[in-house]
């Protein structure tokens, strides 16, 4: 976690020292691939539920619209790490969205003021997990298995 924080400062001093936008489009924006695969991986992985596997679906739709529609009000870069976060089985996956986490809430927060987006996100995190805990467990039966007991 440690290396992950050092390397979020380092990218925020890459981006204070050249002020080039292109450098900080490549800050902000890459890092976030290694959660996003991994979060995609887990899910290819672990056979999920159409209740939470709808709104993982959701949650990716409503983060990637941010890219090409002119929505506000919150962050797709905080909307899909928190909820990669929360909703992740793995230890990497846990950790890597962490990382990127605090590296975009940096950035987010210290450099733009961007407080407004952050909130709004929040708050998206929030009702997509309780969504996901209201659809019921994420992983489905193995067939055939027998009940615990």
């Amino acid at each position: 976690m440690a290396a992950a924080g050092a390397a979020g400062l380092i990218a925020v001093w890459l981006w204070l020292a050249s002020r080039d936008a292109s450098t900080m489009r490549l800050v902000y924006n890459v890092p976030i691939a290694a959660p996003f695969f991994g979060f995609l991986l887990e899910r290819a992985i672990h056979a999920r539920r159409p209740g939470p596997l709808l709104v993982d679906a959701a949650v990716v739709a409503t983060a990637l619209a941010r890219v090409g529609l002119p929505v506000q009000g919150y962050s797709g870069h905080v909307l899909f790490l928190g909820f990669a976060l929360v909703t992740a089985r793995s230890v990497a996956l846990r950790i890597a969205s962490a990382a990127v986490l605090f590296e975009v809430l940096v950035i987010k927060l210290a450099l733009w003021g961007d407080r407004v987006t952050v909130v709004g996100a929040a708050g998206l995190v929030t009702v997509a997990a309780l969504l996901c805990r209201v659809a019921g467990p994420a992983r489905r039966p193995i067939s055939g298995a027998r009940p615990p007991g």
